[in-house]
């Protein structure tokens, strides 16, 4: 499985670290460049923009906030799966699921509980909201 992380800080960096233990192919993507050394030597293949993280199988957001996961959104041009686990706003969401059907990406929510050490150890509990279908077989669904 091919996996891009857009956003490095405490949780997508324990989520990417889990991934490559567990040999998947994992890229990483973060404003903060400065973090991308410690992140190639635990394996994690880190990329210039967000534009190169199109060709996997899933895109996993983990934001800040519903401003960055728009704007992510907005230069993003993936056929993967987009999981986005970033905290928003009901103004926020709004935005995101129209850029989200104007793009026609195939996309679930996924809030988690837990915390870094849970995202490192693969221990996070995560409550998945989207479309069934896509869920239950992501490689044959198209987003609704």
């Amino acid at each position: 499985m091919r996996v891009c992380i857009i956003g490095l800080g405490r949780m997508g960096r324990g989520m990417a670290v889990n991934l490559v233990n567990k040999g998947h192919v994992v890229y990483g993507y973060d404003v903060n460049k400065s973090i991308y050394a410690a992140l190639n030597n635990v394996g994690v293949k880190t990329v210039d923009s967000v534009r190169q993280c199109g060709d996997t199988d899933y895109v996993v957001l983990a934001l800040p906030t519903g401003r960055e996961s728009a704007q992510v959104l907005s230069e993003l041009s993936t056929n993967a799966v987009v999981i986005d686990t970033t905290t928003m706003s009901i103004t926020e969401l709004t935005q995101v699921l129209s850029i989200v059907r104007n793009k026609g990406f195939k996309y679930v929510t996924a809030r988690l509980e837990g915390g870094p050490k849970q995202a490192e150890s693969g221990s996070l509990v995560l409550f998945v909201g989207g479309d069934e279908q896509l869920y239950s077989n992501p490689r044959n669904s198209c987003a609704s």
